[in-house]
């Protein structure tokens, strides 16, 4: 039975609930006891209190029993996210079971901070009666500014507008709104509340540089990260008469060490409890109690193969086309990129990290620049490690894999126009293992694995074939391309050498006017499921366009569940 760690405990009826389906242990452990527990456990829960770094994952991997990380909260910065994918660990968080809790008390914050009512309390029980000097505002008319739109800003949005507040927001991507999307600049200026509700920051929102922008009188809220706010900016804000009043749920270090901040009558003070109400930490184990049984239902499905998409070209965003593949239940989306026309970039990874803490969707890469892998010119090498290195730079930890299209032997005009001019000489074998070996020793400080496409199938590439294959490379099989005769040249280069294929492309295996056409009907696509199923690998549906794609997808899965658990032979048929 599966080890599950509540590190940080759980609502005990969500506790009750997991002792049912595994063996459960609610202590926690401090970072050296944790170092050793770690080794045997298959989940571990935790929230704020527990960090778990480079070390902890290390020491998890020594046995590789660990599978799941859980953070029960939305912020993952106490989490070395990247470097746990990077193992093959997987992370999740509860997004929504903290939206309404965070939200409620960012509001009373602000109304706290309009009436002065956390110092009216302090005077009170000093027995003063302030009552001339305590004079607020309303939030009737002032403009509200938003930092982050995501559930818990939006959120916000909505209760804010209760008191006719003209709300305005900033987020990194385009977001659809009725109300207005604005620069993080015009959004200083402009607002008498900020609230602040984004991810953990390298640099912080509020700052000494940002301090001239801000409307004067204006009022700061943070019950996002701590790295959004410079504390010692904000205190040299209020002292300069710019900010009038702040309120602060979370701290540059936790617990709170910074003593100056108290003796701040404009600010207020609470210690970390957003979600700290009897509602939210139901919900939240829930949502904990949930991403636990859907992670090992699916861990445990029999023969469940890691089945994803292209990006569709008929879709112009990349959250669009994940959007589709979540709705498809597929496991990840395979980015193809062109160099010649388009880079991975900050922005990029921005939103892939935010699609992955969303939904959970995972990533490949599809380098297809048709790759001139064996190529004598050294300025193309040069610039083939350069977009190695860059997609490295760009996309650690979010990919795991790249499909490297190669044609080796084959040189191109700069317009990428496939231009075939074959010169083999007595060092294009060596030379194109080597630089293969080249490319990949570029990604192998990335977490990243090369996966050759598209090598040329002719009877004089075999010993080609072999050399990639007892240096270690791996292959991919597209299936669909190919005619009987490069079938049968593959398939007998599979069987020789023992080639290690570990992806599948299926290109429009379902038109069936296609398939006739390319293989006279010889060719049997659930005997490619099968091999795919019995030898683990990602298998790739390529199709036009989205109608293909469902179709495609529920054969798919139409086939995978009639197998169930039953044993499958890959009877792939091979001309005599």
């Amino acid at each position: 039975m599966s080890l599950i760690l509540l590190n940080d405990s759980l609502d005990q009826t969500i506790i009750d609930q997991l002792n049912e389906s595994f063996d459960v242990i609610n202590h926690h452990y401090d970072k050296t006891a944790l170092l050793e527990k770690i080794k045997s456990v298959d989940v571990i829960v935790i929230r704020s209190k527990t960090t778990i770094d480079k070390d902890v994952i290390d020491a998890a991997c020594e046995t590789g029993t660990l599978k799941l990380i859980v953070r029960a909260g939305v912020g993952m910065d106490n989490i070395d996210c990247k470097y746990a994918e990077l193992k093959g660990i997987a992370v999740r968080n509860t997004p929504k079971a903290s939206t309404q809790v965070v939200a409620e008390l960012t509001l009373s914050f602000m109304l706290a901070l309009s009436r002065n009512i956390s110092y009216a309390d302090a005077s009170m029980k000093q027995m003063a009666w302030e009552k001339k000097t305590l004079v607020g505002s309303e939030l009737n008319g002032k403009t509200l500014g938003i930092v982050g739109f995501g559930r818990i800003g939006r959120k916000v949005a909505g209760f804010a507008s209760i008191f006719d507040m003209n709300i305005i927001f900033y987020d990194v991507y385009p977001v659809e709104s009725d109300y207005e999307q604005v620069d993080l600049e015009t959004l200083f200026k402009t607002s008498d509340y900020i609230t602040l509700h984004a991810p953990a920051q390298n640099k912080p929102f509020i700052n000494k540089d940002v301090l001239e922008l801000l409307k004067p009188g204006v009022r700061i809220i943070n019950t996002s990260r701590g790295s959004a706010i410079d504390e010692e900016a904000l205190m040299k804000g209020i002292d300069e008469k710019i900010i009038s009043g702040a309120a602060l749920d979370v701290y540059q270090t936790e617990p709170n060490r910074n003593e100056k901040l108290t003796t701040y009558q404009e600010i207020i003070l609470t210690p970390h409890i957003g979600a700290n109400t009897i509602e939210a930490s139901k919900r939240i184990g829930e949502e904990v109690y949930d991403t636990i049984m859907k992670f090992m239902e699916r861990k445990n499905m029999p023969k469940r193969l890691e089945v994803g998409m292209p990006v569709l070209m008929e879709f112009k965003s990349v959250e669009e086309n994940i959007k589709l593949a979540q709705k498809l239940k597929l496991d990840f989306v395979e980015l193809n990129m062109n160099f010649l026309y388009c880079y991975p970039s900050d922005d990029l990874r921005q939103r892939l990290e935010k699609a992955y803490q969303d939904t959970g969707m995972k990533f490949t890469f599809h380098y297809y620049d048709n790759v001139d892998i064996s190529s004598p010119n050294e300025n193309y090498m040069t610039y083939l490690k350069a977009d190695m290195k860059l997609i490295g730079e760009k996309l650690q930890g979010l990919i795991k894999k790249i499909v490297l299209h190669i044609e080796p032997g084959s040189f191109m005009t700069i317009f990428s126009e496939k231009h075939y001019v074959y010169k083999y000489d007595e060092n294009y074998e060596t030379r194109t293992v080597a630089n293969v070996k080249a490319l990949q020793d570029i990604l192998d400080a990335y977490g990243i694995m090369i996966v050759l496409e598209n090598v040329p199938i002719h009877p004089y590439m075999e010993f080609l074939y072999k050399a990639l294959q007892e240096q270690g490379f791996h292959f991919t099989w597209d299936i669909g391309h190919d005619v009987i005769y490069e079938h049968y040249l593959f398939s007998t280069f599979r069987t020789k050498y023992q080639l290690d294929i570990r992806h599948m492309h299926m290109h429009n295996v379902l038109d069936q006017s296609d398939h006739q056409r390319l293989t006279l009907g010889k060719l049997k696509i659930k005997e490619y499921i099968n091999y795919a199923m019995n030898h683990q690998l990602s298998v790739v549906i390529e199709v036009k366009d989205k109608e293909n794609l469902e179709e495609s997808v529920k054969y798919m899965y139409d086939y995978l569940d009639a197998i169930g658990d039953q044993d499958v032979e890959d009877k792939i048929w091979t001309p005599s």
